[in-house]
């Protein structure tokens, strides 16, 4: 039960750090995009 309990939690904080450098990835991508568009 424990071990289950783990893997879970490992899982789950897996898919959250997977997510934070997505979301990093795309904003820099899409700062990059504004500051070429504004000049």
């Amino acid at each position: 039960m424990i071990c289950i309990l783990s893997i879970m939690l490992f899982s789950l904080i897996q898919i959250y750090q997977f997510r934070y450098e997505l979301s990093l990835i795309i904003n820099s991508y899409y700062i990059k995009e504004f500051k070429v568009g504004w000049r």
